[in-house]
């Protein structure tokens, strides 16, 4: 434990002292004070099931988390209306407007998310986590979402966009939290639930589940297995997913949790396509046979939940993971052929390719209440600490075979390790100024480091050394959010927040003899600035309207130097802004406002315009949007 960790969290153990001692007893707030103005969620419960929207905006506070302020949506999925299965992102969140959804395989193992203007590529610009914890394979280098949870155990999903960046750190798109059922509801010692879906291309989906409660102990655990063969040749897949959580009630106000997620996945690769082979041959037709990725994926965490009065409450986390990426296959050029050599009679070598990733972290959170001015305000604050660790090997000589096969004929080309490590401290309160008015303040300090050392490659013989590059930087991160209540149900919303992205384990390997990493390479940081109004009327109409301006500064690219050379550094700025609406409205309950019936029709639209902007180093990237 290094002396900034334990510094603050000294600091954060003396804070939290200081204010949960200071706050009143609930018998000893005043009569006078408004203390009903905000909702509360708790971390993990059965939401939607006296509704049948799937689409809410999220309460004020979950758990130990602020929402306040923030274009922060929740999707129940027990109230989806689309294909979960097979996790068909883009109708789970078509109610969500300017989310872009790249589709980039047949089986919905890769969820691509993105939003205003940003990648989609593995939901790589996004803070992808479970449960609260992360699960991508590096959020510091290498944010690259892998591995993400059958969609038939989630019962809801968070996203947060803008003022999100405070809370969770490195993103420029904002957060996708899935909450996975944990059987909250059950309360007999046993229950079991199964479902068997079989679908076109081959597709077969058995989904299982066990969980009960006894005494102060409770239990819930499921397995999926899901495998099809695509809509494309050669692209048959399959996924087994594990998932087990025990908690114990120590008492009514501590509980302890525990809980693991063993992922398997394994999808053969169709290839690319040149636009004169699919203007030719259609969409369905491969040129690969012989490529394959594998992804073996675990998840640990610890969370203890202490619930200390009734306006203060402390959540801790400690989590880890364990992974591993393999590929194999023939990665040429879609217009070269892959063939059998009439002089071997074989194919050719494939190329191997495999990531390890073996990472750890710990994120405490607290949230109390506390009186000033005769109004109740909120303030929640909190501590994190990761450290990742990625092996990767490359350019390694596969078989001549078809199948999925990692053996390598002598060493890989390249053996390098990745080291990255946070640590952070936040904090965020909700003064209430009025009845109507909102004040979100926050900060968050960052200290990031990444280092990159190994092999990366060889030459006559001889083991081409990395060049051993760290970097280390510490910043701060401002944000404020505003709300100004028009009724109990309607609602102006506006926040203006710093971000930033770190760069990348692919920023600080330079490729042998070809790129060169700029010394004075930096993180891309900017901010986004967001106004909206949200609310409903009556129970018939639902909406939420806004607009939105993002600045991505010191973006990361190569230029091409007059030696030859690629140089990797920081090209310029980009900046995006848009409009995002959505409207629903439930027709039935427009003249009987209790009818059982509900039908309902909804609109979901994003509007984007995004620039190269400023003065920027690549001449090429001029007036592109």
């Amino acid at each position: 434990m290094n002396q900034k960790f334990l510094a603050i969290l000294v600091f954060s153990f003396f804070l939290f002292q200081q204010f949960s001692s200071a706050q009143p007893k609930a018998t000893d707030i005043p009569a006078n004070t408004d203390s009903n103005w905000i909702t509360r969620l708790p971390e993990l419960t059965v939401v939607g099931r006296n509704s049948k929207n799937d689409w809410q905006s999220m309460p004020k506070i979950v758990g130990t988390h602020i929402y306040a302020g923030k274009k922060a949506n929740l999707i129940v999925m027990d109230n989806v209306q689309g294909n979960v299965v097979n996790n068909t992102m883009r109708q789970v969140m078509a109610k969500i407007p300017g989310i872009h959804i790249w589709e980039s395989d047949p089986s919905g193992i890769q969820i691509g998310i993105a939003a205003r203007g940003l990648s989609p590529n593995r939901s790589w610009e996004f803070n992808v986590r479970q449960n609260g914890y992360d699960i991508s394979a590096d959020p510091y280098g290498y944010p690259e979402a892998y591995y993400n949870p059958q969609l038939q155990a989630v019962q809801r999903i968070e996203v947060v966009r803008g003022q999100g960046a405070l809370q969770y750190g490195p993103q420029y798109g904002g957060l996708v939290n899935y909450i996975l059922k944990d059987g909250s509801e059950i309360t007999k010692p046993f229950a079991l639930e199964s479902q068997q879906t079989v679908g076109s291309q081959g597709l077969f989906n058995s989904y299982n589940a066990i969980g009960g409660t006894k005494g102060k102990n409770h239990y819930y655990a499921f397995f999926d297995h899901r495998n099809g063969n695509g809509f494309r040749d050669n692209s048959r897949f399959f996924t087994n997913n594990g998932f087990i959580t025990f908690s114990h009630r120590f008492s009514d106000r501590f509980k302890l949790t525990a809980e693991m997620v063993q992922s398997h996945i394994r999808s053969q690769q169709p290839g690319g396509l040149t636009d004169a082979q699919l203007a030719n041959g259609g969409v369905r037709q491969s040129l690969r046979s012989r490529n394959w990725m594998d992804i073996s994926w675990a998840t640990y965490a610890l969370m203890a939940d202490w619930q200390i009065n009734a306006q203060t409450r402390l959540n801790t986390k400690v989590f880890g993971i364990s992974g591993d990426r393999n590929s194999v296959g023939f990665l040429q050029a879609p217009n070269v052929k892959d063939s059998i050599n009439p002089a071997t009679l074989t194919y050719a070598n494939r190329t191997a390719q495999t990531d390890q990733y073996r990472n750890w972290g710990m994120e405490s959170r607290f949230i109390t209440a506390f009186e000033l001015g005769q109004k109740e305000h909120q303030f929640s604050a909190g501590i994190r600490y990761f450290k990742g660790h990625t092996q990767r090997f490359s350019g390694g000589r596969g078989t001549t075979g078809s199948d999925y096969d990692m053996n390598v004929i002598g060493a890989f080309n390249g053996d390098i390790q990745f080291v990255s490590q946070n640590t952070a401290a936040f904090a965020e309160a909700i003064f209430k100024l009025s009845k109507k008015w909102l004040l979100v303040p926050g900060i968050r300090w960052e200290n990031v480091s990444g280092s990159a050392a190994g092999r990366n490659g060889f030459s006559n013989g001889q083991p081409i050394v990395l060049q051993n590059i760290h970097r280390n930087r510490s910043f701060a991160l401002a944000a404020l959010g505003l709300e100004y209540h028009l009724s109990a149900q309607t609602e102006f919303y506006a926040n203006a927040a710093q971000a930033y992205r770190p760069i990348q384990f692919a920023q600080l390997q330079a490729a042998p003899t070809t790129d060169i990493i700029d010394p004075n390479l930096t993180d891309s940081k900017g901010y986004t600035l967001e106004a909206g109004y949200r609310g409903k009327h009556k129970n018939w109409l639902h909406f939420d309207v806004s607009f939105y301006h993002m600045v991505y500064g010191d973006r990361v690219g190569t230029l091409a130097q007059s030696n030859g050379t690629r140089l990797v550094t920081n090209v310029g700025n980009s900046e995006a802004y848009g409009v995002e609406g959505f409207v629903q409205l439930n027709l039935l309950k427009i003249f009987q406002q209790n009818s059982p019936l509900d039908l309902s029709v909804f609109g979901s639209w994003g509007w984007n315009h995004a620039a190269y902007v400023g003065n920027l180093k690549d001449p090429n990237l001029q007036n592109k949007k």
